[in-house]
């Protein structure tokens, strides 16, 4: 048996309870960092739902000769019509659930 193995053998402290593997101010940190993690991704995404320009587009002929429609403004510019969709989708995800989910799930 280890010096830090209990009678019963599992590890720990000798008094039986668990040790904690972050100490209080690094949970702080973390903590503060999720945080930070979830209002830049709520900008993020809000900036890809609401900044999306005037949706004009130009035609565009790709190496491949495939031809698209590019987006001239907003956050998506220089973008095809259809990714530029499947993004705005996807930002709607991460701000109407991933955020709040996020936002819950951080301690008070």
């Amino acid at each position: 048996m280890s010096a830090r193995s209990t009678e019963s053998g599992s590890l720990g402290r000798v008094d039986g309870k668990r040790e904690s593997g972050m100490t209080q101010v690094g949970y702080r940190w973390f903590v503060a960092l999720v945080a930070l993690v979830g209002v830049l991704a709520a900008l993020a995404s809000a900036a890809g739902v609401f900044l999306h320009g005037d949706l004009a587009t130009i035609p565009y002929v790709t190496l491949r000769g495939e031809h698209v429609d590019m987006l001239t403004g907003g956050v998506y510019r220089y973008n095809g019509l259809k990714i530029a969709s499947e993004g705005v989708g996807w930002d709607a995800v991460t701000l109407f659930l991933v955020v709040p989910a996020l936002a819950l799930m951080l301690p008070g």
